[in-house]
């Protein structure tokens, strides 16, 4: 029988698992704020960008099957915004497309930054990297000493990205 006030060291994933997951739920927070924001105002719009939550959460405890999700994920996010915002370019440079209103250059800087952090994701969480931590089958007293530990990251990452994405969001309206 396992106590209810057993002592519990928590268990702190990997440093770029870590990164990668806290990238995520930021992510997923904001579009979360986004959805919200346009459903206040009248004009809802689901972005799937709200299941990085999901991903980052299961990052930081280990699971393999949301690591996956994210390295799919991560590299659909790095096609879009590197492929993408390059063919539009040359599109324009070429003439083919009309340029865009004067906010184009904080497009691109804003797609090839979240292009980076998509690349950075991919490359951490490729499945031959953390392998120990994503391993499963752990007992009950691992798994809640994971679960502990991922709360320590995540909490003050949701609530910071939370605080910073209604700031975007208000500043937006």
């Amino acid at each position: 029988h396992i106590s209810q006030h057993a002592p519990m060291n928590p268990i702190m994933p990997p440093l770029h698992a870590a990164i990668a997951a806290s990238l995520a739920l930021m992510a997923g927070v904001y579009s979360l704020v986004g959805f919200i924001a346009g459903f206040l105002v009248g004009h809802p719009s689901f972005d799937v960008g709200m299941f990085a939550i999901l991903f980052g959460w299961g990052l930081l405890c280990g699971k393999g099957g949301m690591r996956n999700w994210m390295v799919l994920g991560s590299a659909m996010a790095f096609l879009a915004n590197f492929i993408a915002p390059i063919v539009i370019t040359c599109l324009q440079v070429f003439g083919k497309e009309p340029w865009l209103p004067l906010d184009t250059p904080r497009d691109l800087i804003s797609s090839l930054i979240i292009a980076i952090v998509s690349l950075y994701s991919f490359l951490v969480l490729l499945p031959s990297r953390h392998k120990e931590w994503f391993r499963g089958g752990r007992d009950v007293l691992e798994t809640q000493s994971v679960t502990a530990g991922a709360r320590l990251v995540a909490f003050p990452v949701l609530a910071a990205s939370l605080v910073l994405s209604v700031f975007l969001h208000l500043h937006q309206w």
